[in-house]
């Protein structure tokens, strides 16, 4: 990632396009620490550590999705598909989302799991820049959530928490 990657945004933002988990054209939100200088001087500096935080983002798939499951999320997505239109035409429990496609119960863990796409990270030097926090916008494919995110924070130690649903 080089300092060209990067657009900038209002205040102390800089966006890119990245490439996360195999998905193209995930949306990379930067805010960077309030230290002085100008802008574009401050994150050719720091790119070394947004760098380090997109790395450990990239192989934390895992650690992510465990996250998701331990705090009940493949059982948030079973209960939001069973308030989806019924497919008559099925004979198992079967459920059409709102994006069209069809999904059968239950909703497994494992099937949750290959759901999951990243749609947006943002990533957070406020506190620092040896401080930063990390949000993780995630989709799900099918849409088991109506159109909803779910958001995974990560903290300077990479412990990572489900944030819940937004959107």
């Amino acid at each position: 990632m080089i300092i060209g990657d990067f657009t900038a945004g209002e205040g102390r933002d800089y966006e890119a396009q990245i490439c996360l988990w195999g998905r193209e054209g995930v949306r990379l939100v930067l805010t960077l620490a309030e230290d002085g200088s100008g802008k574009e001087e401050s994150l050719e500096a720091h790119l070394p550590e947004v760098q380090r935080e997109l790395q450990w983002l990239e192989q934390a798939f895992p650690t992510v999705a465990r996250a998701l499951l331990q705090d009940g999320m493949a059982a948030l997505a079973e209960d939001w598909v069973s308030g989806a239109q019924r497919a008559e035409e099925e004979t198992q429990d079967c459920y059409v989302m709102e994006d069209g496609q069809k999904v059968f119960l239950p909703v497994t863990e494992k099937a949750f799991c290959q759901s999951l796409y990243p749609d947006g990270v943002q990533l957070s030097f406020e506190d620092g820049w040896d401080h930063p926090a990390m949000d993780i916008y995630l989709c799900c494919c099918p849409d088991y959530f109506a159109g909803h995110c779910i958001v995974v924070s990560a903290d300077r130690d990479h412990q990572v928490v489900c944030d819940g649903l937004a959107g």
